[in-house]
């Protein structure tokens, strides 16, 4: 940036799968880019790999199998846990 401009700087996002899931799958959409169906216990690791094939290459992911995961360099996060199973909803809150 130039003198007397600020750089936008992507706050953190934690994304968080709903209590009590046993199966199924869910997709991340960050910055417009869509992953492929990640397992309900995807390793934060496998998360990264998913959301930089999917083109958001200089996003991080970090956290737990199975989340909450934080993801890092992304202006916008959404989820969709639509084909999530056993747990108390198929809603994954982004924050």
């Amino acid at each position: 940036p130039e003198t007397g401009e600020t750089s936008e700087v992507a706050a953190a996002k934690t994304v968080t799968l709903p209590s009590g899931v046993t199966g199924g799958t869910f997709t991340l959409t960050v910055d417009s880019h869509k992953t492929s169906d990640l397992a309900y216990n995807a390793t934060a690791a496998a998360v990264q790999s998913a959301v930089r094939a999917a083109g958001a290459a200089d996003v991080t992911v970090s956290g737990a199998a199975g989340g909450p995961y934080t993801v890092n360099g992304a202006s916008a996060v959404t989820a969709n846990g639509g084909s999530l199973e056993g747990g108390s909803s198929t809603t994954v809150t982004v924050s």
